[in-house]
C-alpha cells in the first residue's frame, strides 16, 4: 500500500497576519486581499468580475451562477471600504460595462493565476505558512462569525449550501 498523505485545509488569517500583509502588499495587491477579505469571494469569482455585476447605488455585487462554484447566483454587499476601492478603480477604467475588473495583478497577464502567486510572495516575505488564497475567504468566514452575524447570512453571503458548511470553517 502507499503511504497515505493528509490533505491539509489552508487556515485562516490571524489579525496580525493579515495587517502584515496589507502593509507589505502593493497599493494594487492590497485592494485585491481587501475585496477578498470583505466579501468573502473565490479566486474565480473575482477572476471572472465584471463591471456589470456591481450596482454602487445598492451597494451590491452581484456573483453569475455561471460562473461560481455551485452554479448559483447571489449577492454579495460592499462594504465601504470594498465601495471606495471598486469606485475608484470604476472612475480610472475604460468604464466598459462588460469588462473585467482585475484583468491583470501587478503585471501578471493572468489575474486567476497571477493573485496566487503574488499572494505566495507576500506569504513568503512575511513567513506566513499553511494558508493560500483561499485562506482569505475562510479568514472572512471567521471574521464574520465572530463579529455575531448569523450563520444563515454568511452562508448565503458565501454560496454554501448548507450553514453546517460555513459553520465548519
Amino acid at each position: 500500500m502507499l503511504p497515505q498523505r493528509s490533505i491539509q485545509e489552508p487556515r485562516s488569517l490571524s489579525p496580525v497576519e493579515v495587517q502584515g500583509i496589507l502593509n507589505a502588499s502593493s497599493d494594487e495587491a492590497r485592494s485585491v486581499w481587501t475585496i477578498f477579505l470583505e466579501t468573502g469571494m473565490r479566486k474565480g469569482e473575482l477572476a471572472s468580475l465584471e463591471w456589470n455585476q456591481i450596482d454602487f447605488k445598492r451597494r451590491l455585487i452581484t456573483i453569475n451562477g455561471k460562473k461560481s462554484k455551485n452554479h448559483r447566483s447571489r449577492v454579495i454587499p460592499m462594504t465601504k471600504e470594498v465601495h471606495r476601492i471598486l469606485k475608484g478603480m470604476w472612475e480610472r477604467s475604460s468604464q466598459a460595462m462588460n469588462d473585467l475588473v482585475f484583468p491583470k495583478i501587478e503585471g501578471r497577464a493572468c489575474f486567476y493565476s497571477g493573485c496566487l502567486d503574488v499572494f505566495k510572495r507576500y506569504c513568503f516575505k512575511l513567513g506566513i505558512k499553511g494558508v493560500n488564497i483561499h485562506s482569505l475567504r475562510r479568514t472572512f468566514t471567521v471574521r464574520m462569525l465572530e463579529a455575531g452575524v448569523s450563520p444563515a447570512v454568511v452562508q448565503r453571503i458565501l454560496g454554501h449550501s448548507t450553514a453546517n458548511l460555513t459553520l465548519e470553517v
